[in-house]
């Protein structure tokens, strides 16, 4: 679609159908066949555009119906389509749709109006149209107030960022940061529905504009309890005035008060208050809360009506003391059929585009595309063979990203530089003329071979200009055979655009392609020849599937995919919208959805017909939000963040962490037995590569039932041990098995250890210890006795490290406490390993009593071994409660002294009074005769 915009304005003469906003006039764009409608809740509203007689332009014109006559809305359409077709035969016709009735009424559009219905998002749309009007249409917002009823705005070079909030049946706020940065950040329930809703109960009005006719005779004060009821006066002291409303409606409950009594016109002006003071009110926090001083109304509830607009501009002004502006559009009811009406593009087959909220910057090396660059750069009157560089800055691009163009020549004295500037591109396009068949021939025969043989691979755009001299209908409905066995045989190729750089025609497209092509590429996700996701984008919806699927039943509800909606666009889903998914899962694969919700094939289905309709961008968005990358594998910087562990450091889950593997573990505790047998943990580990104890003795290194399943308590102790032995491993799973957030606030870095032994106290709640002795000695009956494992009388020697964990209580708090053995080929190793010993808490030497030999194998460890090792093990042979971390560090503080003496004392008084007791007992009874 291409609209020339010189000249724009709103048409001043009479309107042809009362209550329908103005034309607006474009008096230098010849013709434009689309249509566009937005179907909301309450109003269904058209934009098309029609012919100037005796002019060479045309205007945009608008409509609304009410939604419950959707049938009046589609007839209309229909006679546009017929006068459309009879002016231009065999023309291809669409009709963008936005809106909760675009989906609820997409098979009735489809089936009555026998054209392509395109669905185009509702909130993407009213940015769009609201962009379009702000910074396009003379003379189209303004302020409002009493006294200056419509002062016009001037346009503005930058209108961000800014503050759209849309009555329409509801009210949806939007803050919007650039052309097409936007989020929801509020809204209500509490709209035009609402109160179309209350007077349709209360008066005898039939339409909307009946009951706004009506709130214009009426006078609130006869319903409304006002601030002068009350106090009889102002109330000067926190500035409100006595024809402040104190209370809605706050007459009306009085006893002894015929309620026949209250005009319609009254109720009428009382609730109009009520809804718009509540929306104005709304719309002054969020802007406050999100620093915002420009505020756009928009939507059909507004209607131009001055009540409304008095009462909402007043509302703003007063609560920010004039910081804050309230504006107003004089099509405020028709910005997302507007946005719609400007998605309109020109038809291509098999073309790819996608979009991305984020920051690239990238280069087209674009061989013999000077005609094209000059036509961007607005410089046609001297075609040069090589133009300079343009770089188009981000805020004009619609995916605010900087772009790089370099034009490039085929003559032999700029051969190097364009092998170079190949080199360099991010994507190329390579530019033919539709009306020299060779220059086309020369795409497989030439080009890209040449790109292959460079050992280049970047997307490839393919753009055919020229067409303008096809006359009027610059259609090429052969572009699909001739393009798509280029694209079979080179599958670098994204798409072909074909445009008129004289004109021109399709040109910002030609760019437009080119960036989607760097931000989301198809050839990851899509083979195109056989029409099917690639295996590894379906292992990866299947991973993000099964990760939203909260529940685990196999199914995602309507909760879970709002969820999903939020984590992935920041932007919950209507009901309706809910439903409208759906529907069209259901129309095209039954066995997408049922009764609860979303099947597994239904989200593969989705975004493969996203993919199909060119809607890349929602796919790439879906998948980089769970860490994906381009090549389809979970980023290294998502999988394993950065943490910095200073020496003597240990790592530990956080309170975070222990919550989130809690309740990973009630998930799949199906059966509800507080514990997870093999079946369990196999689906637990799903959406990771697999269980990350599988080459270790797992379950037998944590507590389990007697049957083998893993109880919680050893869940938990098992991730305890493997955060302090890898926590890299541990960050991993973290990610794989869906941690909401920053993994690394899972995990917790311990306080050196030497700070604990020199305060006297120990922070932290994982402890390690290492254990040694002779084979046959008894260390691994010793860890599974640990664990409440039966013993064995069988003897298997250990051939690799085997650590076992359990909780422990000390002074009242539960600790985990870590024992490993290493096998008796590697002990003297890891006791010469400083770096090894600095992890470890405690050394624990087991020998067996009735061996001669497996003592003397723990003296000759000793001479391996630091000097007062058998020292500290003496102690704790001699004090058994220094064995435990935290009195091994308080084994010599003044107080366990003080203790030890005590205790002594205590010993020897008991001893001495056992004494007495036997000598007087002695001498009673005598010896014995």
């Amino acid at each position: 679609m291409t609209m020339n915009l010189i000249g724009a304005s709103i048409c001043d003469e009479e309107l042809i159908v009362q209550g329908e906003a103005r034309d607006i006039q474009l008096p230098n764009t010849e013709h434009v066949s689309q249509i566009s409608v937005d179907v909301g809740g309450s109003l269904a509203k058209v934009v098309y555009f029609s012919r100037i007689p005796g002019t060479k332009g045309g205007r945009l014109n608008f409509r609304k119906f009410e939604t419950e006559k959707i049938d009046e809305c589609i007839a209309f359409i229909s006679r546009l389509l017929e006068e459309s077709r009879a002016a231009r035969p065999g023309h291809e016709f669409v009709i963008k749709a936005t809106g909760g009735g675009a989906h609820l009424y997409y098979e009735r559009l489809r089936d009555t109006l026998k054209v392509n219905i395109q669905r185009e998002d509702e909130m993407e749309c009213l940015i769009t149209g609201l962009n379009f009007l702000i910074t396009e249409i003379p003379f189209e917002v303004f302020t409002y107030s009493e006294t200056d009823p419509m002062c016009f705005e001037e346009t503005p070079e930058d209108p961000f960022p800014y503050m759209l909030v849309n009555i329409g049946s509801g009210v949806s706020i939007l803050k919007v940061t650039s052309a097409t940065t936007f989020e929801r950040i509020s809204g209500t329930s509490l709209g035009g529905g609402t109160l179309w809703g209350l007077l349709s109960l209360l008066t005898g009005a039939k339409t909307f504009d009946e009951m706004l006719e009506a709130s214009q005779e009426g006078d609130n004060r006869n319903v409304d309890m006002l601030v002068g009821d009350i106090y009889g006066s102002d109330y000067s002291k926190v500035g409100l005035k006595s024809t402040t409303i104190a209370s809605s409606m706050g007459k009306v409950f009085k006893k002894n008060v015929d309620k026949r009594q209250f005009k319609p016109e009254d109720i009428s002006r009382s609730l109009l208050y009520m809804v718009s003071n509540n929306i104005g009110q709304i719309a002054y926090l969020n802007a406050k809360a999100h620093g915002l001083s420009k505020i756009y109304f928009g939507g059909c509830f507004i209607r131009g009506h001055p009540i409304t607009m008095n009462t909402l501009s007043y509302a703003i002004n007063f609560w920010s003391k004039g910081t804050i502006k309230a504006l107003f559009l004089r099509h405020e009811g028709y910005l997302g059929a507007v946005g719609a009406f400007m998605k309109h593009r020109s038809s291509r087959r098999n073309s790819r585009s996608f979009t991305l909220s984020e920051q690239v910057a990238q280069k087209l090396a674009d061989p013999d595309m000077a005609d094209l660059e000059v036509t961007l750069a607005q410089d046609t009157l001297d075609v040069q063979h090589v133009i300079p560089e343009v770089t188009i800055p981000p805020e004009v691009t619609p995916d605010n990203v900087t772009t790089h163009i370099v034009d490039t020549s085929t003559r032999p004295e700029y051969r190097d530089t364009l092998e170079t500037e190949i080199r360099k591109a991010h994507v190329i396009c390579i530019v033919y003329a539709i009306d020299e068949p060779a220059t086309f021939n020369r795409l497989s025969g030439h080009w890209l071979p040449y790109i292959r043989s460079l050992g280049v691979n970047v997307p490839v755009v393919l753009v055919g200009n020229k067409i303008d001299l096809r006359g009027d209908d610059v259609s090429n409905k052969c572009l699909e055979d001739e393009v798509v066995p280029i694209m079979n045989d080179f599958k670098e190729v994204e798409t072909c655009v074909e445009c008129s750089a004289k004109q021109p025609l399709n040109v910002s497209e030609v760019f437009y392609f080119a960036q989607k092509a760097v931000l989301h590429p198809t050839a990851p996700l899509y083979d195109s020849r056989e029409h099917v996701l690639k295996p590894a984008c379906v292992d990866a919806l299947q991973r993000i599937f099964n990760l939203c699927d909260v529940d685990k039943d196999g199914i995602m509800d309507d909760a879970e995919l709002n969820e999903f909606q939020r984590k992935c666009f920041n932007a919950p889903l209507q009901l309706q919208e809910v439903e409208a998914v759906k529907d069209v899962v259901k129309e095209y694969e039954p066995e997408g959805v049922n009764d609860i919700g979303l099947t597994e094939v239904g989200f593969l289905f989705l975004h493969t017909l996203f993919i199909q309709r060119g809607r890349l961008e929602t796919t790439w968005t879906v998948l980089r939000q769970f860490g994906y990358g381009d090549d389809l594998t979970l980023r290294e910087s998502f999988l394993c963040p950065r943490v910095e562990i200073p020496v003597d450091c240990s790592v530990e889950l956080s309170p975070k962490g222990y919550q989130f593997f809690t309740e990973l573990f009630q998930v799949f505790d199906k059966d509800k037995d507080s514990a997870l047998k093999k079946s369990e943990l196999e689906a637990l580990f799903k959406t990771s590569p697999g269980n990350p104890w599988a080459h270790t003795a797992f379950p037998q290194t944590t507590i389990t039932t007697e049957l083998g399943a893993v109880t919680l308590q050893g869940f938990l102790a098992q991730w305890s041990m493997t955060t302090m032995l890898d926590y890299q491993l541990t960050l991993r799973y973290l990610a794989y098995l869906g941690f909401e957030g920053d993994t690394t606030t899972a995990i917790k870095v311990t306080r050196p250890r030497k700070i604990d032994r020199r305060k006297g106290k120990v922070q932290r709640n994982v402890f390690l210890c290492y254990v040694f002795g002779a084979p046959k000695s008894g260390k691994t009956s010793l860890l599974r006795g640990f664990l409440d494992k039966p013993f064995s009388d069988q003897y298997e020697p250990t051939a690799r490290p085997f650590a076992v964990v359990n909780s422990v209580e000390i002074k009242g708090a539960e600790k985990y406490l870590v024992m490993e053995e290493f096998g008796t080929q590697h002990e003297a190793e890891v006791l010469q390993n400083k770096k090894r010993l600095d992890k470890c808490d405690l050394l624990c030497f087991v020998f067996d009593s009735s061996d001669v030999n497996s003592f003397s194998y723990v003296v000759n460890l000793r001479s391996r071994q630091m000097a007062d090792l058998f020292n500290i093990l003496t102690a704790v042979a001699m004090c058994p409660s220094i064995a435990t971390p935290a009195g091994f560090l308080d084994a010599n503080s003044s107080t366990v002294r003080v203790k030890r003496y005590l205790t002594a004392v205590g010993v020897a008084s008991a001893l001495i009074a056992v004494c007495l007791l036997g000598v007087r007992l002695y001498r009673h009874h005598g010896p014995s005769s």
